[in-house]
């Protein structure tokens, strides 16, 4: 089983926006920052200088029309200064018209990129009118240059709960809480522990009843073997919500390499099959653990005697965990992500045999921004079965570099190196007990949630 990031349904959104207005992220809209507008350097241009003095003498006077138009003159007077954009853009918020106040703000903030106040204006534009993922973006810009706030942090979090993304949101809240904390800043600490408390408790309690679509791939290659394996995975289904989430689906799995080849004497280096399935789960009080079974029927995809369908029961318990936890006060600074996984299932096909497998990787994020992120990371890895199939008993230990594309890491490229020893007695087929390997795996996942009745 593969769990996969996705929405929390129509409840867990309620959740997610009152976070966000808890966090205050539409309160600065109404309040335009005129401040900024004061330019670092004029051109000498006495013309540009008076359409200026004329916008801001119109500005306090109160006339933002006669205002807007005097900067937009100066605007095209001097197109490399960002100043009269900046100022154009604030009359536009004071005549309510936001949508031409953000082609102002973007225009500027291409000239000037380190209007920060004005790229914080145009983000919390974007998010009032629902341009959440624009809005991100902005926020993100300045964490990844170390040039968020606390505050910042807390409108990145709110942003992704909005989205979703529950964990990038904890992420977020939980470097707004350090950062505040550092300044003594009572308020966002206060909003950002509020919000990692109702995320937590979103995480754990009932889930929208709805149809669900999830989908899984990941192609990696073992040098050991000189064989690429490809698994694939996706389900459609229905869950009930709650807190046990029941759930039925339909589901697609397979499983092939480049190496395996059939024949009268087939050599198999993993289970090349196509396995369409019915199943059933249910996830209480989260998606750390599942309890699942599924009855179907398994095709072989390499040639063997004889290639017919095969019945396909397992049924079986998973668990999975998953922690970021900020090391530096910096936005963007080096954290630590704690994964581990575990699988205990039974399959009938595989001589009723039990499998288990338990993984913990721990990973160093050095590089982390709008782009995707990079890490180092340490790995072990271990499996067992109660038939003692030499195959099935091992551990493995190794490290490696990740990279993960994208704000929301929907694709991932791990690169590692790593030692293994089988724990079986050896027979002469079998290989070496001790051996070490190099993989490259590619992992790319994608869920979504429709709730009932939503069209």
């Amino acid at each position: 089983m593969v769990r996969t990031a996705g929405d929390e349904g129509r409840t867990w959104k309620k959740r997610a926006w009152l976070v966000l207005l808890a966090g205050g992220i539409l309160a600065p809209q109404a309040t335009p920052c005129l401040a900024q507008s004061a330019p670092a350097t004029q051109p000498g241009d006495s013309v540009f200088t008076a359409r200026m003095a004329d916008g801001y003498a119109a500005v306090a006077a109160g006339n933002q029309a006669s205002a807007l138009a005097a900067f937009d003159l100066a605007a095209r007077l001097a197109p490399q200064i960002a100043t009269p954009r900046v100022a154009a853009g604030y009359a536009l918020l004071a005549l309510k018209r936001n949508a031409e106040a953000i082609e102002r703000f973007v225009a500027a903030v291409g000239i000037d990129e380190n209007l920060d106040v004005v790229r914080r204006q145009l983000a919390y534009l974007y998010a009032g009118i629902g341009r959440n993922r624009d809005a991100l973006v902005a926020f993100e810009w300045l964490r990844t240059r170390d040039r968020a706030s606390a505050q910042d942090l807390q409108a990145i979090g709110n942003l992704n709960a909005m989205l979703g993304e529950r964990e990038l949101a904890l992420v977020a809240f939980r470097s707004a809480a350090t950062l505040a904390a550092q300044l003594a800043d009572s308020a966002v600490l206060r909003d950002s522990r509020a919000s990692i408390a109702v995320l937590t408790e979103a995480s754990g309690g009932a889930n929208s009843p709805g149809i669900f679509v999830e989908l899984y791939v990941s192609p990696f290659y073992q040098e050991r073997f000189d064989n690429i394996v490809t698994y694939g995975l996706g389900r459609v289904g229905a869950s009930a919500g709650g807190w046990w989430r029941p759930a039925a689906y339909a589901s697609l799995r397979l499983t092939r390499d480049t190496k395996s080849v059939g024949g009268m004497q087939p050599v198999l280096y993993s289970d090349n099959s196509l396995v369409p399935a019915l199943g059933v789960r249910v996830q209480p009080g989260g998606r750390w653990f599942t309890l699942v079974a599924e009855a179907g029927a398994a095709y072989p995809l390499v040639s063997v005697t004889p290639r017919n369908w095969k019945r396909d029961l397992r049924a079986g318990v998973i668990g999975a965990y998953s922690n970021q936890h900020a090391l530096t006060g910096k936005p963007s600074g080096v954290s630590l992500v704690t994964e581990i996984f575990g699988d205990v299932t039974w399959y009938e096909r595989f001589d009723r045999n039990v499998i288990s497998y338990v993984q913990w990787r721990e990973s160093l994020r050095l590089v982390q921004g709008p782009a995707g992120s990079v890490d180092v990371f340490l790995r072990t890895w271990g499996a067992f079965d109660s038939r003692r199939t030499y195959y099935n008993r091992v551990v493995e230990g190794g490290g490696g570099v990740a990279l993960h594309a994208g704000i929301n890491r929907r694709a991932s490229l791990y690169i590692e190196a790593l030692g293994g020893h089988y724990l079986a007695e050896r027979n002469q087929f079998e290989p070496a007990r001790n051996y070490s390997d190099f993989r490259v795996m590619f992992v790319t996942g994608w869920s979504r949630l429709i709730p009932f009745g939503q069209r």
